[in-house]
């Protein structure tokens, strides 16, 4: 029931043209922040004692990678073009690193 908003930056284009960093880092690779809430706010939308519960969900806040679409798939048709458009919308479960209550590693974050 919990939902986790994401914002990706491509670092490429960031990157001062023709520098080290920019040829080491793959084009395809962005950097993603999220933020969320934990599974607290859950018991209050399922209606378990609402008052014990309403408000007690805990902020949390992610850092991952993820994945341009639009530099892996040729956009040379239609119909990769609407696919790669399509695939950017989807998180892919990357590694990420979740600050919050309680900050932890997650290898694939689902």
């Amino acid at each position: 029931m919990n939902q986790t908003y994401w914002l990706t930056l491509s670092l490429n284009d960031w990157l001062p043209k023709g520098s080290k960093a920019e040829k080491l880092w793959p084009d395809f690779l962005c950097l993603a922040g999220g933020f969320g809430i934990d599974n607290t706010l859950n018991n209050y939308y399922l209606g378990y004692n609402e008052d014990q519960f309403k408000g007690l969900g805990n902020y949390e806040y992610y850092l991952s990678l993820d994945i341009d679409w639009r530099k892996i798939i040729p956009q040379k048709t239609g119909g990769q073009i609407i696919l790669a458009r399509t695939l950017n919308y989807i998180k892919i479960p990357l590694p990420t690193l979740r600050l919050g209550p309680s900050n932890d590693f997650h290898w694939l974050f689902l």
